[in-house]
């Protein structure tokens, strides 16, 4: 059975950096290891069997799906269906970096006792994807520059996203997404009392479970400390995004 033992460890069940003897694999950080462990005990409360497995040579991105974890996918730059027109992805893939990961876990536990689940539209986003959305949208209100911006996608510590019902039907946001107009920030006094009320909903849980909002798109949401995350070049993105 499922459980912790005195010191906080897993027992009856291995770790997903774990070797088969039940040792961590002293290749990947402790850090690290630590952190897959609180994933899969937050995936396992949740109900979901989730075998985390790391991506890229700094082992910090996690490839996520529907039936690992509790969330919708619905990746909008690997279809046509974006404000470019065009798909920008190859692959409708989504990668998260692991702490990220652990964050979106706590607000899909919030939302869960009121039947309402996250849509996620994108997390990860190669550098070649942001310079062509740069080119498209140069302004750093809501596309940065990868050479002189944070780009918090780039580090995989961002997630665009909404809420939906029991039903799958998003919630009324007062925009849509990739609304580059004021109509999108937050606290807009244009947007309905409806729209409000479902804006203020997602920034609480995002908060609560250790996100920071960007100020002009209600649906992103980035860890605090984005600088200590370092951005992900291109030959360690997950093979088939772009």
């Amino acid at each position: 059975m499922f459980g912790l033992s005195g010191s906080g460890k897993m027992r009856g069940r291995s770790s997903p950096l774990s070797t088969g003897s039940g040792r961590t694999d002293p290749h990947i950080p402790l850090k690290i290891q630590e952190t897959c462990e609180t994933v899969t005990m937050l995936a396992i409360c949740l109900g979901m069997e989730t075998p985390v497995t790391t991506i890229n040579s700094n082992g910090n991105l996690v490839l996520l799906s529907e039936k690992h974890h509790p969330v919708t996918l619905d990746i909008t730059y690997a279809s046509s269906n974006n404000f470019t027109g065009k798909p920008i992805y190859q692959s409708s893939q989504c990668f998260l970096h692991i702490d990220a990961l652990t964050c979106l876990l706590k607000a899909t536990e919030l939302l869960r006792p009121l039947n309402l689940r996250l849509k996620i539209w994108d997390a990860f986003r190669p550098l070649s994807a942001q310079q062509i959305l740069f080119q498209h949208m140069p302004n750093p209100d809501y596309v940065g520059n990868p050479e002189s911006d944070p780009c918090p996608h780039c580090r995989g510590v961002a997630v665009d996203l909404t809420i939906t019902d029991r039903f799958g039907k998003e919630l009324d946001m007062g925009s849509q997404f990739d609304d580059f107009r004021p109509l999108a920030h937050h606290g807009n006094a244009l947007v309905s009392e409806e729209a409000q009320r479902n804006r203020l909903m997602l920034a609480g849980v995002m908060n609560i479970a250790g996100f920071k909002p960007l100020v002009t798109e209600w649906w992103h949401y980035q860890l605090p400390n984005v600088e200590s995350y370092p951005l992900i070049p291109e030959a360690e993105t997950p093979e088939g995004i772009m």
